[in-house]
């Protein structure tokens, strides 16, 4: 299928259409057209023995299938290539045994004109809604995916030289909901790890700054 009229609301949608598939076949068929090309035969393996050894890049998939508009995908994008700047991994990181941030953006940015533009935004409306920040040592109610989504943008945001502050507003989050979070998730996930040791590290440059000991 292929037409020059914006129709769909999601990339998922729109893949289906022009590659004439099901929509839930998205992240099967873009994991592996999107994989290395020498990373294809040891995947094939991993794939049935190790699949969670491609968490973050089935993560990233999915978060470009829910992309609406050029943000989205690209946010998708940044933070795939943000996890590669951190891994630590023998496999992913000199063997790149995973998705190539480019290759998804190839493969997906030519759709971006079949998705329904998003509603524009009233000149009265505030760039950004006011929210009531939340109280310090609370975690958010939000469900586990939304969480990890969350703290993996602070980590984008933070590894692209925002101050961790700004971060921290953006995503609304408190310090010590910060830390707690990420102590909780850091074993599981590398680029959390190092975001907690970073944290960690200005707090004792900052103790030692003032002339008192870290808490």
């Amino acid at each position: 299928m292929t037409t020059d009229t914006p129709q769909f609301e999601t990339l998922r949608e729109a893949y289906a259409a022009v590659y004439d598939c099901r929509p839930e076949e998205f992240e099967h068929r873009v994991f592996w057209r999107c994989l290395y090309p020498h990373a294809w035969v040891p995947a094939r393996w991993m794939w049935w023995v190790e699949r969670d050894f491609f968490r973050t890049d089935l993560e990233a998939v999915q978060a470009s299938a829910e992309a609406r508009c050029d943000a989205d995908l690209q946010r998708a994008i940044d933070d795939l290539q943000n996890h590669v700047l951190v891994e630590r991994s023998l496999r992913r990181g000199t063997f790149r045994i995973r998705l190539s941030p480019s290759r998804l953006g190839r493969l997906l940015k030519p759709l971006l004109p079949l998705l329904r533009p998003l509603p524009e935004r009233k000149e009265s409306e505030p760039l950004i809604a006011p929210t009531t920040a939340p109280a310090e040592g609370t975690r958010r109610p939000t469900r586990r995916v939304d969480e990890l989504k969350s703290l993996r943008r602070i980590h984008s945001r933070i590894v692209a030289g925002n101050p961790v502050p700004e971060a921290l507003q953006e995503a609304g989050w408190g310090k010590a909901e910060l830390l707690g979070s990420l102590t909780e998730h850091a074993p599981a996930y590398p680029e959390l790890a190092w975001l907690l040791s970073y944290l960690r590290m200005l707090d004792e440059v900052e103790a030692l700054r003032r002339g008192r000991p870290s808490t």
